[in-house]
């Protein structure tokens, strides 16, 4: 059975996007997503799993977390989105939730985290795959609730718009990410195995290394930057390791300097991640190169809900933006977003909804 909330929100969506043709596509969704109530499908959001996590250097970080799958995937889902289309000519290409979805399905409440004995046999190259994607959805996760990053952006579009440089020939880190106060850049690289223990520590090395190739171009280099591993266990006896991360948090290179204009940037470039992951490719576009978006969203029409829905997954869970964040990029002036949106964090354990700390939000079908 659909929630109402999610019947409101259907409603809202086709007062804020009257002109959008794709109302056909989006009854399919509707219709997709009251089939697929199915009960493996309601553990990925009602089920958390314990993670342990082996970070010596690192002061007030707990021995373990809890997470759910949905939250884990939605976060590997816009990270794998590239935020730009020449970056990737399939924009949806990293749906992490109807990749490895199922694989969740058995999932015990609490208990630490074990992925099935099938993916034991999956060819090398489909597990090496299904790690660094599942990984970065951890690293996400671990950088918006416990490091206060919000604004994530891939390293590739940043030495693009050159607000990075890189060393040449040398490996860059996946991902760049503002401080709380939008002023200073961290660089993130993950890592992600189903191998071993021993593999995990290795490429956390490894990983730590490539820190080291980057820097901002004109933005503060943080103090902070970090080489996040994951192993994830398949199906572990009781002596095996259980699945693990790893994170190491080097000092980067010096450089920069504030530079409000790149701050920005990086902002437009991350939520461009989230829009496209939603089916929202022109307003990506827009947003990029500073656009207004008044002829494509009626935001005067709905009242009274703090987040309004901006599309579908492939599931047809409704993506979700805080109104405040989705005015505030519609009318995408030249302002100062970095100023404007530091230190807002909109994170939320208590809601219905998937609420991240930079205003997007999941609600399920």
């Amino acid at each position: 059975m659909i929630s109402k909330e999610y019947i409101f929100t259907a409603e809202t969506f086709m007062r804020l996007f009257p002109a959008r043709t794709e109302n056909f596509l989006f009854l399919c969704n509707l219709r997709f997503a009251d089939a697929i109530q199915k009960e493996w499908f309601q553990n990925l959001f009602e089920s958390t799993f314990t993670l342990s996590i082996s970070a010596q250097d690192i002061q007030n970080m707990p021995n373990s977390i809890e997470i759910t799958p949905a939250r884990l995937l939605l976060e590997a889902g816009i990270a794998l989105t590239p935020a730009t289309v020449e970056d990737d000519a399939d924009a949806r290409a990293g749906y992490a939730m109807i990749r490895y979805g199922w694989y969740f399905r058995n999932i015990i409440h609490r208990l630490p985290l074990a992925l099935p004995q099938e993916c034991r046999h999956f060819d090398s190259r489909l597990k090496a795959l299904m790690a660094e994607e599942l990984g970065v959805g951890i690293t996400c996760y671990l950088m918006r609730d416990h490091f206060g990053y919000r604004h994530i952006a891939d390293v590739s579009s940043a030495i693009k718009a050159e607000i990075v440089t890189k060393n040449e020939g040398q490996s860059q880190p996946d991902f760049c990410a503002l401080d709380l106060d939008n002023t200073a850049l961290s660089f993130i690289e993950s890592k992600g195995t189903l191998s071993s223990y021993a593999a995990m520590i290795d490429a956390a090395a490894t990983g730590k290394k490539q820190l080291l190739n980057v820097k901002p171009t004109n933005l503060l280099t943080s103090p902070r930057n970090f080489a996040v591993s994951t192993y994830f266990a398949v199906n572990p006896s009781k002596r095996a390791k259980k699945s693990t991360c790893t994170i190491l948090d080097p000092d980067g290179p010096p450089g920069g300097s504030d530079t409000p204009g790149d701050a920005d940037k990086i902002i437009r470039y991350s939520y461009a991640k989230v829009l496209r992951y939603a089916n929202q490719d022109a307003l990506a576009e827009l947003l990029i190169a500073g656009k207004s978006w008044n002829e494509e969203i009626s935001l005067e029409r709905p009242h009274g809900s703090t987040y309004l829905p901006v599309g579908l997954d492939p599931f047809g869970n409704f993506v979700l933006l805080h109104r405040f964040i989705l005015e505030l990029l519609a009318n995408n002036e030249k302002h100062n977003l970095a100023e404007q949106l530091r230190s807002i964090n909109y994170a939320d354990t208590q809601s219905s909804k998937i609420v991240l700390s930079n205003g997007v939000a999941l609600l399920k079908g």
